[in-house]
């Protein structure tokens, strides 16, 4: 997620000016500890990769690393994080959206001459990992000693180019808005012209529907009263978001006219948590994926097959799984579809996707969204994912969406 947020190509030469002024060595890693780029030395200091060669050193590193994760705090800026071996890191916490995302960090430096306690400690680590007193203490001599003021300017110095990597990402975020809120409004004339025959059609389907109540036939009511349903749920105004019991019975309706289609070949296993029923989601933000399951998975399948959908909460996340055994996809065509849902248009075989998923990323963010599994002749699996309690999208007067985007609190 942090290389698909920021241009990490244009840091790296900024990374290296600031790394050859006192030899420092500088990182950028994700919420995981993972290096996502660092500056031209891409190894630790000879102090740290000898200590490193201990399995117990190498232990003691990882749990320093990880330590500085778990204390970062988006309430605060740069913070100098003292590490096992009495090194000091400097280290600006990257947040989105309050979530944390990564830390820029430079190290490993002395902020002051080592005393005779320090150098005393180092003999007993070296003691400790069974390593070389001499070459520890030689390497130990070679880490960059800056001093309390020079450390606080690295610190504002990293803090700066976090900030202008933020600005450049709202400034890329607020293009994108202003691109997907013009694509809005060509899709909504295009909606309004539409609109037309679909009207017409519902209304031909309510006198169909007296008629056939008339004739008491009553499985020709049930489906038009299902395409009647379904029809409805495409036509509302006004609403851009339903709970997701609305959202089933569009899907319940869908497949009662599928069942009338394909009969005993589709088979239809459904198990939605209770809890979920009066939660709100985007308005059809299910039936494009119960759809793309039947057409493109079960329908080319020449005997039976089975439709499961599964609804939960998992954490902090709604998740509803799409998942049919039909024809599936080899690895080739998994990642045409992959890749189309996330470009900026879609295809037409992949827009039922395309659109569910670039609406869950628009409304809540690149966190969220569809992820696509499939197997050759074994089937398809679409998991969609969104945050739990689904906080309606907040517009300003002018129809605007009003995004929450936090790097730290000042």
């Amino acid at each position: 997620m942090v290389k698909s947020l920021f241009n990490i190509t244009g840091l790296q030469p900024v990374l290296n000016i600031i790394s050859e002024m006192d030899n420092l060595w500088l990182k950028f890693i994700d919420h995981s500890g993972e290096r996502i780029l660092t500056s031209h030395r891409k190894q630790p200091c000879n102090f740290c990769s000898l200590i490193r060669k201990s399995p117990e050193g190498a232990r003691m590193c990882h749990a320093s690393a990880q330590n500085i994760l778990k204390t970062m705090d988006p309430c605060i800026k740069a913070s100098n994080y003292t590490c096992h071996a009495g090194l000091t890191q400097v280290t600006v916490p990257i947040f989105f959206d309050g979530e944390p995302l990564g830390a820029l960090i430079c190290g490993e430096i002395l902020e002051n001459c080592p005393t005779q306690q320090q150098k005393y400690d180092i003999l007993k680590l070296a003691a400790k990992l069974k390593l070389a007193p001499p070459e520890l203490e030689r390497a130990y001599a070679e880490i960059p000693v800056l001093g309390t003021g020079k450390v606080r300017l690295v610190g504002r110095l990293l803090e700066t180019i976090v900030d202008f990597m933020m600005q450049i990402y709202n400034s890329r975020l607020k293009a994108e808005k202003l691109k997907a809120e013009k694509a809005l409004k060509v899709a909504e004339l295009k909606a309004l012209q539409l609109q037309i025959n679909p009207h017409f059609l519902l209304n031909a389907l309510n006198i169909i529907y007296m008629l056939s109540l008339m004739e008491e036939a009553n499985e020709t009511q049930k489906l038009i009263r299902a395409l009647s349903g379904l029809l409805k749920n495409n036509l509302q105004k006004g609403r851009s978001m339903v709970t997701l019991g609305e959202e089933l019975a569009a899907v319940d309706d869908y497949l009662l006219i599928q069942r009338t289609r394909f009969g005993e070949r589709l088979q239809i296993r459904k198990k939605v948590d209770p809890a979920l029923l009066q939660v709100e989601v985007p308005l059809l933000i299910l039936q494009p994926l119960v759809e793309n399951a039947v057409v493109h998975g079960i329908e080319p399948k020449e005997e039976a097959g089975l439709l499961k959908i599964m609804g939960w909460l998992e954490e902090d996340l709604v998740c509803f799984s799409i998942e049919d055994n039909g024809v599936g996809m080899d690895n080739l065509r998994l990642a045409e579809v992959q890749k189309y849902i996330v470009s900026t248009e879609g295809n037409n075989e992949s827009m039922g996707l395309y659109n569910v998923h670039k609406r869950c990323q628009l409304l809540y963010g690149p966190a969220y969204g569809l992820q696509i599994s499939s197997t050759l002749g074994k089937g398809t699996k679409v998991l969609l994912v969104l945050p739990s309690g689904l906080k309606t999208p907040v517009y300003d007067s002018r129809g605007h969406q009003e995004t929450n985007l936090q790097v730290y609190n000042r």
